[in-house]
């Protein structure tokens, strides 16, 4: 470093300019000091307290410049120092410039840019909480939705009931932390049923006491056509004091599903956290998934009423409705393509006696093993389906009579030797009839009729027979 760059005043910091502010200023005094000290003391003792006054009056000027910078200086140092802080982000810091010169006022001003910039940190920091409440309750308003619509998926999808109702009780149990979820549906006798459960509290949930108590809850519904619920706040109802000395629930809220204006289930979500209130917004999830849920209750009637009606349940086979039916399709393509169709009709000789010797349990399983055997002894477009209590009924397009009774004696053969049991008597024979298209009838009616009317001839000609004239 060159001798010129140290005595300037550029490119140096406060302090050291201050150090040498000091030193330059001190050369002065010490240069009295000197001059008094070389030519009065040491050559005239005589004027010593003179040149001790004056020595004495120059080191007091001296500290007085030292005073004088030195308070005009470090505020400065303080004042950057302040304000190199409060760019580092630190709002904590304070200034202590106490003066009511210029320096004063700027360190009055940078204090208060402080003040205002702390203002909007903690406004930052308020909005940020906001901001944060906000995206949670996004969220979870978006993740609800995306439950509500996975649901219609379920439901559209023709998904069993019993998946729906279980995922629903899964998600809602999402919607409130440490909660339990039941689903209950009507039943036919009445009662309710728990279709679907799930318990995330960590706490016994008494759900069998609770369907004891639906039916009232479903009588509340109906007089007062509102929800209910019991939570941290105070209870106003006797029913709901009651309910709560009866079931020990801390936090509960039902809500009933309605089909054709009638109560048919009961959405139950609960928990056990203290203070814990069921506002607005738990009213509406619940509400729009019962709306889905109420959909796929009425899709599952229909879909049991129609397969009753088509499926037999003992069997698994299609019923006798859906043989009708196919056999007026088959007869009117038959006719389209002037192709033959048959029909055969068998049923189990004495099957009644069967019934009343091994039990009904027996006779059904018999109904089952010969449902399973029949369609292996059949063409791929042969249909085969449950007609009567003890009867099969089998469709043959394409062919005619005299195959149709080879076919027929080809299942009363297989059916003679099904061995039942270890009971070397439980065995069974079928009979069987067998109509043509157009021999026998130019409609379905007139061809059932004609099977039947020989189903009824081989049975009482002996039995264990097939007749086709």
């Amino acid at each position: 470093m060159e001798l010129t760059d140290m005595f300037t005043l550029q490119k140096q910091g406060l302090r050291r300019k201050l150090v040498l502010s000091f030193s330059l200023m001190s050369i002065v005094p010490l240069l009295i000091i000197l001059y008094f000290t070389v030519n009065y003391v040491f050559v005239e003792p005589s004027n010593l307290m003179q040149a001790s006054i004056v020595m004495l009056l120059t080191l007091w000027i001296a500290i007085l410049g030292f005073i004088i910078v030195r308070r005009m200086i470090m505020p400065v140092i303080d004042l950057a120092a302040f304000t190199r802080e409060v760019a580092k982000g630190n709002y904590e810091a304070r200034i202590t410039v106490c003066q009511d010169d210029e320096l004063g006022v700027i360190a009055e001003v940078v204090d208060m840019m402080r003040n205002r910039m702390v203002g909007y940190v903690d406004e930052l920091k308020r909005y940020g909480r906001t901001t944060t409440v906000l995206n949670r309750q996004i969220r979870d308003k978006v993740a609800t939705l995306t439950n509500i619509i996975e649901t219609g998926e379920l439901v559209t999808a023709g998904s069993g009931f019993d998946k729906v109702l279980g995922f629903v009780a899964e998600k809602l149990t999402d919607e409130l932390e440490g909660s339990y979820c039941g689903i209950f549906v009507k039943e036919d006798s009445g009662g309710y049923a728990t279709r679907s459960f799930v318990n995330k509290s960590g706490k016994n949930v008494p759900s069998h006491e609770i369907m004891k108590k639906l039916s009232l809850l479903e009588q509340l519904f109906i007089e007062n056509g509102e929800t209910f619920s019991m939570d941290s706040r105070p209870l106003t109802k006797h029913c709901q004091i009651e309910l709560r000395e009866d079931l020990d629930l801390v936090n509960v809220l039902f809500y009933p599903m309605i089909s054709w204006e009638r109560v048919v289930g009961m959405i139950m979500l609960g928990n056990f956290a203290p203070g814990h209130e069921f506002n607005a917004g738990y009213v509406q999830v619940l509400q729009a998934f019962e709306k889905i849920l109420v959909i796929g209750y009425q899709a599952s009637k229909i879909f049991t009423e129609k397969t009753a009606d088509v499926v037999d349940t003992v069997t698994g086979l299609p019923s006798r409705t859906y043989l009708e039916n196919k056999m007026k399709d088959e007869i009117k393509r038959a006719a389209f393509y002037q192709k033959a169709c048959s029909l055969i009709l068998f049923g189990i000789d004495d099957f009644d006696a069967y019934s009343k010797r091994y039990g009904e349990a027996r006779a059904g399983q018999l109904l089952k093993q010969v449902a399973r055997l029949v369609p292996g002894l059949l063409s791929p477009v042969a249909k085969v389906a449950r007609f009567g209590i003890s009867g099969f009924g089998v469709i043959l397009p394409e062919t005619n009579k005299r195959e149709s009774i080879e076919v027929a004696e080809n299942i009363r053969d297989h059916v003679s030797k099904i061995q039942l049991s270890a009971d070397i008597e439980d065995r069974v024979t079928v009979s069987a009839g067998v109509g043509e298209n157009p021999i026998d009838g130019i409609d379905a009616a007139a061809i059932i009729a004609k099977a039947a009317e020989n189903l009824k001839k081989a049975t009482g000609e002996g039995k264990n027979m097939v007749m086709g004239e």
